[in-house]
C-alpha cells in the first residue's frame, strides 16, 4: 500500500465511528513481534503471519466477523435505543467513550495526539427545560444533522450527546452553535418556549474517565447560558489556572456535604467462580454539576484531613447497599475503597465490626481495597489492618498491580483474596510479562482481576494468562444500578 502502511490505515479507520466494530485482520510476512503487538494494538483483531494455512485464514474471518455480528446486534437491541427519541441510549454511549479512552491508553498516546493528524474528537451536550414533546423535536433534529461517524445517545431525562469528529475545534464549534440554533427554531414550532443549553468538551488524554467527560460537556452546557445567553461555549476554556483554590474549595465542600454520587461496575468472571460481584466507586459532584472521579477528588480529601469522613460514609453506604439485597433475595459480593489515610484510628476495626452487626450481615461482607501505592507508603498500618480485617471475616483486594519492586513488596507483604492489575499493564509495553506477574499473584493464593477490557481479543489474552475477572468497557461501563445479567452472560461464556 503506497503511502500509507498498514498500522497507520488502521489507526485512521478506528478513528470513525462507522469502522469501528469492522473487523481488521492483518495478513503479513512481518516477523517483528513489537509490530505485530502495535498492529493489535492499534486496533487490530488478529494477525497472521505469511505463509498461512487456507483453513486458519477462514476460521480467523469467519470468527471475526461473527464477533462483529455480536456485538452489532447487541449496539441495536431494543435495550440500547431509547423509545421515546430513537436514539441511543447512555450505555453504549459510555461504553464508545470507553473503547475511546482505552485505544488511547493502550498505544500510550493521548487522545488528542492521535486525532490531530486528521481531526479532534468532542461531545457536543445538549440540555433541555421541556416536556416530552419538546424532547422528540429535539431529538428529530439531532438525527437529522449529525454525521454518519458521530453518535448520538439520550444520556439523561432532558438531554442528548453527540460523540463527533471534526476536522478543529473550529468545526466542532461551528457544528454544536448550528445545531443549537436549529434544535431552538425547531422548538418554536410547537407552541412552546422551552429553554435549550448547549456546550462541547474535546476528548483529551488529560481525562480517563467516560462518565467525567459526559459530565465536563454537561457543564459547558450548563454554563454557556450563564456567559453567553445561548452561546455554545467549550468547558475546556473555562476553568483557568488561577480557579484552582475555588476548585478545591468546592470539592472539599461536596465531600463535607456528602454530594457523591456511587457507581457499580461489574467483574465478568472467566473462570469456575460463582456470585455476582460489583466494585463500587464514588463520584464527587461539584457545585456546577460536574462529576469527578476517585483520583481527582480522594488525593485532596487525604490533604485535608478528610479522609476518614469519606472512608466511613463509603463503607456506610455499601453496607447499606448489601443490607438492601440481601434483603431481597439478591446476595452481591461488594468491593469497597478505603484509604489508609483515613484507617489510622484502632478505633476503626471496632466500628466496622459494630456497622456490620447492626445490618446483620454476618453472612455478607464486603470485599475491602486498598491501593498499592498507599499500601507501600503505610506498610505496617496496611498489614495490621488487613489482619484485623480477616478476623471479622473481610477479605481484602489489592488495586494497581504493576511490575515494579513496590508491587513486590506489597504482594508478599499483604494476605488479600483478590489483586486489581490496571490497564497501564494490559495496554502497555510489557504485555508479554502478564502471565508471569499473574503466577506470582496466584502463587500468594488470590484471584486475578483485570479492569479496562475493551474486546474479545484482550480477554482471549487474558483468559489465556490466567486472569479470574474482568471488567470494562466491554463488558459494562459504571453504572448506577446493579443491573448486569451475570446468569445470561455466563452461560454464554464459551
Amino acid at each position: 500500500m503506497p503511502g500509507v502502511s498498514g498500522i497507520e490505515l488502521t489507526g485512521i479507520m478506528r478513528g470513525h465511528e462507522r469502522f469501528a466494530d469492522l473487523p481488521i485482520i492483518f495478513l503479513s510476512s512481518e516477523l517483528d513481534p513489537d509490530l505485530q503487538l502495535k498492529a493489535l494494538r492499534i486496533g487490530g483483531d488478529d494477525f497472521l503471519s505469511k505463509p498461512v494455512a487456507p483453513d486458519r485464514l477462514t476460521a480467523s474471518v469467519r470468527d471475526r466477523l461473527q464477533r462483529a455480528r455480536e456485538r452489532r446486534r447487541r449496539l441495536h437491541a431494543p435495550e440500547a435505543i431509547d423509545p421515546l427519541t430513537r436514539l441511543a441510549t447512555r450505555e453504549p454511549f459510555l461504553k464508545r467513550l470507553d473503547w475511546l479512552i482505552g485505544q488511547a491508553y493502550s498505544v500510550k498516546l493521548a487522545l488528542a495526539d492521535q486525532v490531530g493528524r486528521g481531526g479532534q474528537r468532542a461531545i457536543v451536550y445538549l440540555e433541555l427545560d421541556g416536556d416530552e414533546e419538546a424532547m422528540e423535536v429535539l431529538a428529530a433534529e439531532v438525527a437529522a444533522r449529525h454525521h454518519a461517524d458521530d453518535l448520538a445517545a439520550r444520556v439523561g431525562e432532558r438531554s442528548v450527546a453527540i460523540l463527533i469528529w471534526r476536522v478543529n475545534h473550529e468545526s466542532i464549534a461551528r457544528f454544536a452553535q448550528d445545531l443549537l440554533y436549529r434544535v431552538s427554531q425547531a422548538l418554536t414550532t410547537i407552541g412552546a418556549s422551552p429553554r435549550v443549553r448547549g456546550g462541547w468538551y474535546p476528548l483529551t488524554g488529560a481525562c480517563q474517565d467516560a462518565v467525567t467527560l459526559l459530565s465536563r460537556a454537561g457543564k459547558a452546557a450548563r454554563l454557556s447560558l450563564m456567559r453567553a445567553g445561548e452561546a455554545v461555549d467549550s468547558a475546556s476554556s473555562i476553568s483557568p489556572q488561577d480557579e484552582s483554590a475555588r476548585r478545591e474549595a468546592a470539592i472539599l465542600d461536596a465531600i463535607e456535604s456528602e454530594r457523591l454520587q456511587l457507581l457499580f461496575e461489574p467483574m465478568f468472571t472467566l473462570t469456575d467462580l460463582k456470585g455476582e460481584r460489583y466494585e463500587m466507586t464514588p463520584r464527587a459532584r461539584i457545585g456546577d454539576g460536574e462529576l469527578l472521579p476517585p483520583a481527582e477528588f480522594v488525593p485532596l480529601a487525604i490533604q485535608a484531613g478528610q479522609a476518614a469522613r469519606l472512608d466511613r460514609w463509603l463503607l456506610m453506604a455499601g453496607l447499606d447497599v448489601l443490607d438492601a439485597r440481601l434483603r431481597h433475595g439478591r446476595p452481591v459480593m461488594l468491593f469497597i475503597h478505603q484509604t489508609l489515610a483515613g484507617l489510622e484510628n484502632d478505633g476503626w476495626i471496632d466500628w466496622v465490626r459494630d456497622q456490620i452487626n447492626e445490618r446483620d450481615l454476618i453472612r455478607l461482607r464486603p470485599v475491602i481495597q486498598f491501593e498499592i501505592a498507599e499500601a507501600d507508603r503505610h506498610l505496617e498500618l496496611a498489614v495490621r489492618r488487613a489482619r484485623e480485617l480477616g478476623k471479622i471475616g473481610i477479605r481484602l483486594c489489592l488495586n494497581g498491580l504493576d511490575l515494579s519492586e513496590r508491587s513486590r513488596r506489597v504482594l508478599h507483604a499483604l494476605p488479600m483474596t483478590y489483586v486489581r492489575i490496571g490497564r497501564a499493564v494490559i495496554y502497555g509495553p510489557d504485555v508479554e510479562s502478564i502471565p508471569w506477574l499473574i503466577r506470582s499473584v496466584k502463587g500468594c493464593g488470590a484471584r486475578v482481576i483485570a479492569t479496562g477490557v475493551d474486546g474479545p481479543a484482550t480477554i482471549a489474552r487474558l483468559f489465556g494468562a490466567g486472569v479470574d475477572l474482568i471488567q470494562g468497557p466491554y463488558v459494562q461501563p459504571p453504572a448506577l444500578e446493579m443491573d448486569f445479567e451475570f446468569s445470561i452472560r455466563e452461560a454464554a461464556r464459551f
